[in-house]
């Protein structure tokens, strides 16, 4: 689905700022469409929420999922 939307399976971005929420937002000026998804972000394999530090340099974004 986010795929679908960006055009772009992967990608590699310079990213100085601190935060996800941060991280959120420049991706929203790089992808607009991804302003109307809902996702969640993983940092290490583990969701995370947007007032998380980056630290790492692999990052991932989920879409909802359901689970049971």
């Amino acid at each position: 689905m986010i795929t679908e939307h960006t055009s772009c399976k992967e990608d590699h971005i310079e990213f100085t700022k601190i935060t996800v929420s941060d991280l959120i937002d420049e991706l929203n000026e790089l992808y607009p469409n991804l302003k109307t998804l809902d996702f969640q972000v993983a940092i290490n394999n583990k969701i995370v929420d947007k007032e998380s530090r980056v630290t790492e340099k692999e990052i991932a974004l989920l879409p909802p999922f359901s689970g049971g």
